[in-house]
């Protein structure tokens, strides 16, 4: 079977020759590339082609696909090189170089940069004059400054110094989202609309249905009191989420997400069959009931796409506006992947480190912007961040003032209850948004320490 490869790579160019030190030295170079780079981006053929393999056609499409070749030369190598061209017969030594230099000729003539980087590699000994005086179609190696290596900390300063050329390929994929922060021009005059509308319709209807301003009050009166629970367990709830990121998708939905959905579940079948009326209450609340489950299965499942699309796709870039949760969860997600390789003792893959690096950069970001929505005043947290939420409050009140013909009593009740309620919204957000922010900032400068030590066990 063959071996999977990614585009991009190294390739390493050397002769089989007599001595068993030059090939032990190349296998040592490939190993230490192998386990920086990864096992599919370090081309060696007698380790990368499968036994029976064409190797022509193989090397032709590995060589096409590398950005670095590293020429291994080895005392005698230019005489041995001379010697083949001689015979006429065809030396792959050669024909890897000449096929190298001939793409980058190809680019320069068509206005592109060069796409492979030839290094030559000294081995055993081997001096400046072993790649001198070459062939007119691998002349250029003559050109290129050479790196020595014998021993395993000289492949690992190379390999370390090869980063800086190789390109990892790696494209952040897109955020799941990209909004602002800040109130869409619309917003005002959709809360102005409401306001009106609840208002002709508070009008119309006060003939009719005064009974139902008492009602509109005691929703109101409801929204205040879940606003202070809320408000008066988020410390507990910002403690317990902390927790909630270091579980599994699946163990979240089993010891969270589905009691939670079965308590607001049970709560409402009981409220419904306590105050079972045939007439508009009982109506509305088992309308309510369906609106809840129909809620809740739809964030499960949409939960799981996207806690899916992050896990695949690592790390993903940052969406905006920035909520609290997904960044705590991103920064979950980046703790989890250092553990992983502090545990093993294995040095950081090149591909792993430069994920780490963009985690990292993604979560300072998401850090600031999370102070930044913090300072918001509260007309500006309100439109932008529940912009339909406060289109319905605002026209709730107006339709309760509408019943009353605007009694003062009611209206200051309503007004107030409202006020309250946002009021208490606007402070919890704050004090989680920086709580949070503090979380991030001293928990990403730990993860930035942990990844230089793991970064400098490469060296």
């Amino acid at each position: 079977m063959r071996k999977a490869h990614v585009l991009g790579g190294i390739f390493i160019n050397y002769r089989t020759t007599e001595d068993p030190e030059n090939l032990t030295r190349v296998l040592l170079l490939r190993d230490v590339l192998a386990e920086l780079f990864g096992e599919g981006r370090v081309f060696l053929d007698r380790r990368s082609i499968d036994a029976g393999g064409h190797y022509p056609v193989f090397l032709r499409e590995r060589l096409a696909d590398a950005q670095i070749v590293l020429a291994v030369i080895h005392p005698g190598w230019r005489a041995t090189l001379l010697e083949k061209e001689e015979s006429a017969g065809l030396d792959w030594v050669h024909e890897e170089l000449r096929i190298a230099f001939e793409e980058n000729e190809r680019d320069r003539a068509e206005g592109r940069a060069e796409r492979k980087l030839v290094i030559p590699v000294l081995v055993g000994g081997a001096t400046h004059h072993e790649w001198t005086d070459l062939p007119p179609d691998i002349a250029a190696l003559g050109h290129k400054q050479a790196r020595r290596f014998g021993t395993r900390e000289e492949a690992e300063a190379l390999a370390e110094e090869l980063t800086l050329h190789f390109d990892e390929g790696f494209e952040q994929v897109p955020a799941e989202r990209t909004g602002s922060s800040r109130p869409r021009r619309h917003t005002p005059y959709l809360v102005g609309a409401a306001a009106a509308v609840g208002v002709a319709g508070g009008l119309a209807g006060a003939p009719l249905v005064a009974e139902l301003a008492g009602t509109a009050v005691l929703v109101l009166a409801a929204w205040f009191l879940a606003a202070v629970v809320m408000f008066s367990s988020r410390k507990g709830v910002t403690s317990a989420e902390a927790v909630v990121q270091q579980m599994s998708w699946r163990d979240y939905n089993l010891r969270v997400a589905l009691p939670f959905a079965l308590a607001w579940i049970v709560f409402i079948v009981f409220l419904v069959i306590g105050v079972s009326d045939p007439g508009f209450v009982g109506f509305a609340l088992s309308g309510f009931t369906v609106i809840i489950v129909f809620m809740v299965a739809s964030s499960l499942l949409k939960t799981r796409r996207l806690q899916q699309r992050l896990v695949d796709h690592w790390p993903v870039a940052l969406s905006t506006p920035v909520r609290p949760v997904a960044l705590r969860a991103d920064m979950a997600r980046l703790d989890l992947k250092l553990a992983e390789w502090e545990r093993n003792g294995k040095r950081l893959p090149f591909g792993l480190r430069v994920r780490c690096r963009v985690a990292i950069a993604d979560l300072r970001r998401g850090l600031r912007l999370l102070l930044r929505d913090g300072r918001r005043g509260r007309v500006a947290w309100a439109l932008a961040d529940h912009p339909a939420l406060s289109a319905a409050v605002v026209s709730w009140v107006a339709l309760t003032a509408g019943l009353t013909r605007f009694y003062p009593v009611t209206v200051v009740i309503a007004v107030g209850l409202a006020a309250g309620a946002a009021e208490l919204g606007y402070r919890r957000q704050r004090w989680v948004r920086w709580a949070v922010a503090r979380e991030v900032r001293n928990h990403t400068n730990e993860l930035r320490s942990r990844w230089s030590v793991l970064d400098r066990r490469r060296s």
